[in-house]
């Protein structure tokens, strides 16, 4: 822009608007993606607790013979 020549007031508020409708946009894709987040994290920890769960039942059902069987007998001194 030339130092007599006016701003073009509508090219202006045309651009504000823009620039705005994008961060909203970003807004609204950043507050999907985190609820996305949440969910497969939820989703993670709930198959680790059903992961978990089955193991202590092998460990608990092991014969004492075994690592797990003696870490359980092991288990069973301490907790006496």
């Amino acid at each position: 822009m030339k130092k007599d020549e006016l701003p073009d007031l509508a090219k202006l508020q045309s651009d504000l608007a823009e620039a705005l409708s994008e961060h909203e946009s970003a807004q609204m894709q950043e507050s999907h993606a985190r609820s996305r987040e949440t969910a497969a994290l939820n989703k993670l920890n709930a198959a680790q607790k059903t992961l978990d769960a089955a193991l202590d039942k092998m460990r608990q059902h092991a014969d004492m013979s075994t690592d797990w069987g003696h870490q359980r007998r092991d288990n069973l001194r301490r907790a006496s």
